[in-house]
């Protein structure tokens, strides 16, 4: 991403001065980057959202025939003490903090290209 805003910068918008071409193509990576993040932390809430769900649900008063009920339940509890998550490769976890890092990395790297370049 910060080669895209660096081309754009630097050659002035391109040969023919087409800065719309590279607005759209930085649009498009910032969407697919964000849109990713974004699934990945709505899987995260939602996971934590079960173990919310299943604290809330009367499994001391389920029916005495059935026995196994209240032991599915601890057991879903203990596995949802670690949420799911998307991993890229896994090395880091896929949500909006990943985001954050990732376009506070772009700025970085933008930064530091144009003071070589300038220099």
């Amino acid at each position: 991403m910060c080669m895209v805003i660096f081309h754009a910068i630097v050659t002035k918008g391109g040969h023919n001065g087409n800065v719309a071409l590279f607005i759209v193509y930085f649009s498009m990576e910032f969407s697919e980057v964000l849109l990713y993040c974004w699934f990945g932390s709505s899987l995260i809430f939602a996971s934590l959202e079960v173990g919310l769900a299943l604290y809330d649900i009367d499994w001391y008063n389920a029916q005495q025939d059935n026995e196994a009920f209240p032991t599915c339940v601890h057991i879903m509890m203990i596995r949802i003490q670690k949420p799911i998550k998307l991993t890229a490769l896994k090395f880091a976890d896929v949500s909006l903090i990943l985001f954050t890092n990732i376009m506070s990395t772009t700025a970085s790297y933008f930064a530091l290209l144009k003071t070589l370049y300038t220099s």
